[in-house]
């Protein structure tokens, strides 16, 4: 949100913005994984008593791409000039309609109502900051 407002304001690529923001988001990432790993270390956090099953990660990653290609597909229309911020946005809320209605059902119609309302509100608050 902050890039896509720094873009507007500044007339900046946000599609570049966004790129340029890989390397620094993959960065905190890892920080704040080391960061847990000590914290967990120091203070004796229990571990998992199964082992690390290769297999079960591979399983649950492929049953987890069709919701991480979302992200992709947000920078690959921005990037390409496909589509503006907004309407890639718009895109990325029709994909994950279709994703969990279709691929994981666990929407519903009687779920979009409240999700709606969710996100009106949410708009509504943010337009009046």
């Amino acid at each position: 949100v902050i890039l896509i407002l720094y873009g507007a304001l500044t007339n900046t690529s946000i599609g570049g913005l966004l790129l340029a923001g890989i390397l620094p988001s993959l960065f905190v990432a890892a920080v704040m994984m080391v960061t847990t790993w000590i914290v967990a270390r120091r203070h004796n956090f229990p571990r998992l008593e199964t082992k690390f099953d290769a297999r079960e990660v591979g399983r649950d990653t492929l049953l987890a791409l069709p919701a991480l290609a979302m992200p992709l597909i947000v920078l690959v229309t921005i990037v390409g000039g496909f589509a503006t911020a907004t309407e890639a946005s718009a895109i990325a809320v029709v994909y994950s309609f279709l994703i969990g209605t279709l691929v994981y059902r666990e929407l519903s119609l009687n779920d979009l109502y409240p999700a709606v309302v969710g996100a009106v509100t949410t708009t509504g608050v943010i337009m009046m900051i």
